[in-house]
């Protein structure tokens, strides 16, 4: 029986992976990686909309005297821990997986430090990330599963793109 990829199964099982694989050895394709990156930017869009829509009717219940500054301070401690939560669920598996997304290319994971180097680090960092992998096993372990099945036809073009370049 075949699943039915779609952004939501295709990000989900991507965080799912990187999860349970956060600092195994081992190598994680551009598909998963990829998948990942844009789960995570979804969630903080989401979560960023959430604040907004917070702050806006807060300041509306404080233009029209229904709460005082004391619920201001309560949701700024809120949204700060809700920031900070959001971080620390995602940073621990990001890590890992950027880690074995340079084994991917036959990269050691101490690349990683390049991207303490403001815009030329973070830019050769995006250059490796984007690379194909090595097609045999080399020494971080054997070539990753075969990328996601993208059923619809924009994600397979763009699918298609990135592994001839």
């Amino acid at each position: 029986m075949s699943k039915e990829y779609n952004i939501i199964n295709a990000t989900a099982s991507a965080f799912k992976r990187c999860c349970a694989k956060s600092f195994k050895n081992g190598r994680a394709g551009r598909a998963e990686f990829w998948w990942f990156i844009l789960g995570q930017y979804a969630v903080m869009v989401v979560l960023s909309g959430f604040i907004e829509i917070m702050r806006i009717l807060l300041d509306f219940m404080l233009i029209m005297e229904v709460l005082d500054l004391v619920w201001r301070w309560i949701f700024a401690v809120f949204v700060l821990l809700l920031v900070i939560t959001a971080v620390l669920i995602y940073s621990i598996p990001a890590l890992g997986l950027m880690i074995r997304r340079l084994h991917d290319i036959n990269r050691s994971g101490w690349n990683i430090l390049w991207s303490f180097l403001p815009i030329v680090g973070q830019i050769y960092l995006l250059v490796l990330f984007c690379k194909k992998g090595d097609d045999c096993p080399n020494e971080y372990g054997d070539a990753p599963n075969a990328p996601l099945e993208l059923k619809s036809g924009v994600l397979l073009k763009l699918q298609n793109f990135f592994s001839t370049h």
